[in-house]
């Protein structure tokens, strides 16, 4: 079974990136590695992150993103020329959302490169990311 969905939608410019089930710390780098590196390779102009089903984020993941992640991202979204307009949906398990709060929050704050929204659904996510 998979445990996530990686694609690229080319009618809407868009990096879809959807959690399926429990990856390991390995498998979670390199599905946000992937993602970023499928951006660079289309010029997408959007990136939506599914984790509604997301459930247990892996021990050290939240640090990953923070102090290696997103330092490789700015400098990835930055080489676009283009803000990168990125849309979350959110998890329904709340511990999966007290857990993610730090990197949403550091994301949604601090980035020149791309602006970032957490929505509580899809609906309101894939809305946000589309509207001119």
């Amino acid at each position: 079974m998979k445990k996530y969905h990686i694609h690229f939608n080319e009618t809407k410019n868009t990096v879809i990136l959807e959690f399926i089930s429990f990856l390991t710390l390995d498998e979670f780098k390199q599905v946000w590695l992937e993602s970023m590196g499928l951006i660079e390779e289309k010029k997408a102009s959007y990136f939506y992150i599914d984790a509604s089903k997301e459930r247990i984020i892996p021990p050290g993941s939240e640090e990953w993103l923070v102090s290696d992640f997103f330092p490789i991202a700015q400098k990835s979204a930055q080489s676009l020329g283009y803000r990168l307009k990125v849309a979350r949906a959110e998890s329904s398990d709340i511990f999966n959302r007290l857990a993610s709060e730090h990197s949403i929050n550091y994301f949604s704050s601090s980035n020149p490169n791309f602006d970032f929204q957490n929505f509580p659904d899809s609906q309101k996510a894939l809305q946000w990311l589309y509207e001119a």
